[in-house]
């Protein structure tokens, strides 16, 4: 070994001109884009899924079922119910839920607002460009049903909204009216 020590141990020549107070790995020129679902357009777990399928407003095609009802926020969230029954390795499941988050991510900004979404698929072998395809088809079908329903319920005698008792005397909640 020489006694020289590389030149990796010796400080830059101009140190000044570094910037120490970015963080490593990251350029000025490329801004910082993600490519993921935002938290807020997923629905949480829980009773946000139990709402949504005690509604039973459905839309589907030989693709996949959506199960939509409100979430009274002004953009859409998205939900899987994606089957053990019909994947039976995690790895598929979420394989599939990874195209389902993708292609609903994609066509997003298409979409208007106020629902939630629970996709399920009801093929084995999908494509991001089918689920694409069902997306853009589907979910305008399904906002159109929700809206129509909204209005019969509204025409309807004694107004009812959402909100309003069923016949059985309790509330969209299962609570008893009072």
């Amino acid at each position: 070994m020489s006694t020289e020590q590389s030149s990796d141990a010796n400080p830059p020549e101009d140190s000044a001109s570094m910037d120490f107070d970015r963080p490593s790995g990251q350029c000025e020129s490329i801004p910082q884009v993600r490519f993921t679902l935002p938290k807020s357009a997923r629905m949480p777990a829980g009773g946000a899924y139990s709402r949504v399928f005690q509604g039973r407003r459905v839309v589907s095609d030989e693709t996949i079922s959506l199960h939509v009802g409100p979430n009274g926020l002004a953009w859409h969230r998205l939900g899987l119910g994606v089957a053990k029954k019909m994947f039976r390795r995690a790895v598929a499941r979420n394989y599939v839920k990874r195209l389902i988050r993708e292609a609903f991510r994609l066509e997003r900004p298409g979409f208007g607002g106020g629902l939630d979404i629970v996709v399920r698929p009801k093929v084995r072998d999908l494509s991001r460009d089918g689920l694409r395809n069902s997306l853009r088809k589907l979910v305008p079908k399904a906002e159109r049903k929700f809206l129509q329903d909204m209005k019969n319920r509204t025409d309807s005698p004694g107004g009812g909204t959402l909100d309003s008792p069923k016949a059985d005397g309790k509330s969209p909640s299962g609570e008893a009216a009072s």
